[in-house]
């Protein structure tokens, strides 16, 4: 399945074909990844996708994003501070990012799919919490560059390579994307705070 290249001027004039590109995005998903089903109605469906920020283990911070119908869902975001991890460790930061946001008892329902800014030592941590914590939720990572997504399948890790312009993956990126964004306007947040 190949994503539509859609002019600018046309995506903005035709609000319909919007959600009908999000719909393929979805649909696409659950095709590449057979562990999402059974599926959820297209309204509902809602990733969560989780980066990390800082600098040399300095200003470390964690960001949560929520995508929902295919498009962020800002009042669901969350920003965390980095507590128990001390030094360069984006793994350990990453699981503690997840614990807590899981362990959380606020008014946000768990999502459909997990998605981590990574590769396997990220989804080994994330699906450690999800152990943990007794969760089936779906969860991947997305690893930069050669855009691999990473998932476990109970025997093992396992790859997946899309084309680029697979609507899965443009959906996954989108996620990832908006994850590191948020992480990073955070940590230079932090990072200009004074001292003391």
């Amino acid at each position: 399945m190949r994503s539509q290249r859609v002019k600018p001027t046309e995506y903005l004039a035709n609000p319909n074909l919007r959600e009908a590109i999000r719909r393929q995005e979805l649909a696409g998903l659950y095709k590449v990844l057979p562990q999402l089903a059974p599926k959820i109605p297209f309204s509902k469906f809602t990733i969560e996708g989780f980066d990390i920020s800082n600098l040399a283990g300095t200003a470390a911070v964690g960001a949560k994003v929520s995508f929902t119908r295919g498009e962020p869902n800002k009042r669901s975001y969350r920003r965390y501070k980095i507590k128990t991890v001390r030094g360069i460790s984006d793994t350990a930061m990453m699981q503690e990012v997840l614990q807590r946001r899981l362990q959380s008892k606020g008014d946000q329902p768990l999502p459909h799919l997990i998605l981590v800014d990574g590769g396997k030592g990220q989804v080994s941590k994330a699906l450690a919490v999800l152990k943990n914590l007794d969760l089936g939720i779906p969860l991947i990572g997305l690893a930069k560059g050669k855009e691999t997504i990473v998932y476990y399948t109970g025997e093992g890790f396992s790859k997946l390579r899309l084309p680029r312009d697979h609507p899965a993956l443009q959906l996954l990126q989108r996620v990832r994307d908006e994850a590191h964004r948020f992480g990073l306007s955070y940590h230079h947040k932090i990072r200009l705070q004074p001292i003391g």
